[in-house]
């Protein structure tokens, strides 16, 4: 077993964690066992871009996974989990407000049974934190069970203006949506942010009867740092280390079925150096001590090992999930270098049919930038193509 100390505790990770599955080295990441303990800045090339520019109304405590208020409400409102106000506070991806609200729908009967609740709001899928609960909502219309969008949030932005407008948008396109929240800094770091996101993934299995939904189609869809562990959900479905069954259902496997992640947060030891090749001055430092402290609780370069075990790109292996990649040329937070090498490398573990990587020229960090039509259509083509299973012919 490998160690690596960070934040005041032990983490382990099996000697074997991170090896690559098709053989070879990847251009863009580095993942033998020997390269990860002799990380230079050789070893690690940069990739050169080719486009170089929580309440609604809170239940009571909940000791029991998955106890929510006795009487759910029926009237679908935007999902506030992790927002106190409900209200706009200034997203850092740009304001998403303006999306119109789903309209209060009655109750319908379905073909697998009458559904009463059209949501559940604040789900415990875990009992280690007041943070691990999920909101989920149903569409107005379709058939049950309901292919799932999970929805994760990135940091530091208002979660219900976001949640609502993946919500909104995932409903109209006759999906489930759960809007997941998960541990953050400074309660908690690195995994316990991923261990989180499979938690609620087998949660979402383990209780898709109760909940009218397809386990079997499930996709991941996240922006900025949510980008990252949705990410994670699409790679890492057969890695046991970054499981912790103690906060969750156990017996059910972690694996998504399509992934979607925007502008993601993958690879923090080489951004700085990434930004620099692309010509972009970062509006973060990763290399800055708080940086480093805030995430990881020491500085970046003092841990290397870990933060290289916290990018999701060296965990791709041919069990991968499809995934939708969307980045703009102007990204000043997480560079763009870092999802073209990233889908290159799934198109060669995995094959270019199940990746597609859209760029989007002059587009920055922000939400408001990707949500265009066009561009929407492409992301819900890509996910109708992967979970929405056609009737058979009689």
């Amino acid at each position: 077993m490998a160690s690596v100390w960070a934040a005041g505790a032990l983490f382990l990770m099996p000697a074997a964690c991170g090896a690559s599955s098709d053989g070879q080295t990847s251009q863009y990441t580095r993942e033998s066992d020997r390269e990860i303990r002799d990380m230079t800045e050789d070893a690690h090339p940069v990739y050169e871009a080719r486009n170089p520019r929580e309440t609604s109304a809170e239940t009571p405590s909940e000791k029991t996974i998955g106890k929510t208020s006795e009487k759910p409400s029926e009237k679908p409102s935007g999902s506030t989990t992790g927002n106190s106000s409900g209200k706009p506070s200034g997203t850092s991806y740009g304001n998403t407000s303006a999306t119109a609200p789903v309209k209060p729908v009655s109750e319908k009967k379905y073909p697998t049974g009458e559904v009463r609740e059209k949501q559940w709001l604040n789900v415990a899928y875990g009992t280690a934190s007041s943070a691990q609960k999920m909101d989920i909502f149903l569409p107005s219309k379709g058939i049950a069970p309901f292919p799932v969008i999970m929805v994760f949030h990135g940091r530091g932005e208002d979660k219900a203006s976001m949640n609502e407008s993946w919500r909104t948008m995932g409903l109209s396109h006759g999906y489930a949506v759960v809007c997941v929240n998960y541990r953050e800094t400074p309660e908690a770091r690195f995994p316990s942010d991923v261990m989180d996101a499979k938690a609620a993934v087998r949660y979402l299995k383990a209780n898709a009867a109760k909940y009218n939904l397809d386990s079997s189609h499930i996709a991941a869809w996240g922006a900025s740092y949510g980008g990252r562990l949705a990410a994670f959900l699409g790679t890492s479905s057969s890695r046991p280390e970054l499981e912790e069954d103690s906060i969750g259902i156990r017996g059910k496997s972690s694996r998504v079925n399509a992934v979607v992640t925007w502008f993601p947060e993958l690879d923090d030891l080489h951004m700085d150096r990434d930004f620099k090749a692309l010509g972009i001055r970062p509006a973060i430092s990763r290399n800055e001590e708080s940086y480093g402290l805030e995430m990881y609780g020491a500085p970046i370069t003092t841990i290397p090992e870990l933060v290289a075990f916290s990018n999701p790109v060296r965990y791709t292996g041919p069990d991968a999930a499809p995934f939708f990649i969307l980045h703009g040329t102007e990204d000043p937070i997480c560079p763009i270098s870092q999802s073209e090498g990233f889908a290159d490398k799934l198109r060669h573990i995995i094959g270019s049919s199940n990746v597609e990587y859209v760029v989007l020229k002059g587009a920055g960090h922000r939400l408001e930038h990707f949500m265009e039509k066009s561009t929407m259509d492409r992301v819900f083509k890509f996910l109708d193509k992967r979970l929405k299973v056609k009737p058979k012919k009689k």
